[in-house]
């Protein structure tokens, strides 16, 4: 026999206020027995007010506002201890870096003074051919002439211009980073109309740089100027006779100084140019 189905309204059931389990409770006081005048006279107190207890909270449902805080949360300064340690991190880190990046920052400044003498040497070969094919007399410091008026001297970049040398070719940047004051140089010898085209623009060096100084940055030593120029031997001529050195033994320019980490580089007369470190190398 087929069992009757619940009804969902509901039906069948007993109403929800007709036991007293299903009513809800009420709210739970208690009287403040405080003092009034008419208690001891017998007479008919007043209604004591009553102060509903307040209800618990279930934290079940809904998190306490402060649950989530913990003690790093509330005390999360850095301490004077914390704060020395990481000044003294910061300090370590720089002093370690500082000599790489120096290190870094000397080794681009060579490769540019390399390739700048590179420019130099392909500068004096085109400049050779057409002056008899010998290399040329340059005269580093006008105020100090060790050419005679015969021998046609110039600077370095009068010498060159013709043939695409500008000034800043002849800054090493090594050099320029010399200490002193820093100064506006341009070519002792430039025009006016040179300056102006960008050809001898002035550079910014040291007080105390050779281009400063100078208006270059390399020296031309005077052993093979006028000697027939060849990149296989170089001739000089010398009173007590003349000799054959090789050319890659002979200089035709170089750093005045050794502004390289100690060492400077050349060009030589065969057209190529070398780094050489004055640093001993005891391996």
């Amino acid at each position: 026999q087929r069992m009757a189905e619940p009804d969902p309204r509901g039906a069948g059931k007993k109403d929800a206020g007709d036991s007293p389990r299903s009513k809800p409770p009420t709210t739970r006081s208690r009287p403040i027995h405080a003092w009034h005048e008419n208690d001891e006279s017998g007479s008919a107190s007043t209604k004591i007010p009553t102060i509903p207890k307040p209800s618990r909270i279930r934290y079940g449902s809904e998190p306490h506002p402060l649950k989530h805080l913990t003690r790093s949360h509330i005390f999360s300064a850095f301490t004077l201890v914390e704060l020395l340690a990481v000044i003294f991190i910061l300090g370590l880190l720089s002093s370690l870096l500082a000599p790489a990046v120096t290190n870094v920052r000397s080794k681009a400044e060579s490769s540019a003074c390399l390739s700048n003498l590179r420019q130099i040497g392909i500068s004096i070969w085109l400049w050779i051919p057409e002056n008899g094919n010998i290399f040329p007399p340059i005269e580093n410091d006008p105020k100090k002439p060790i050419y005679g008026e015969d021998d046609n001297a110039k600077t370095l970049f009068e010498t060159l211009r013709p043939y695409g040398m500008q000034l800043k070719t002849l800054a090493c940047p090594s050099d320029l980073h010399s200490g002193g004051k820093s100064v506006l140089v341009s070519a002792n010898d430039a025009t006016i109309g040179q300056q102006s085209s960008g050809q001898a623009s002035g550079l910014t060096a040291g007080q105390n740089s050779y281009f400063a100084k100078y208006g270059c940055s390399y020296e031309c030593p005077p052993w093979a100027a006028d000697s027939y120029a060849t990149k296989e031997t170089v001739t000089i001529y010398r009173p007590g006779g003349n000799f054959e050195i090789p050319s890659k033994r002979v200089t035709l320019a170089w750093d005045y100084g050794n502004v390289h980490g100690g060492g400077f580089n050349r060009l030589k007369a065969d057209n190529t140019v070398e780094h050489k470190s004055l640093t001993p190398n005891y391996r």
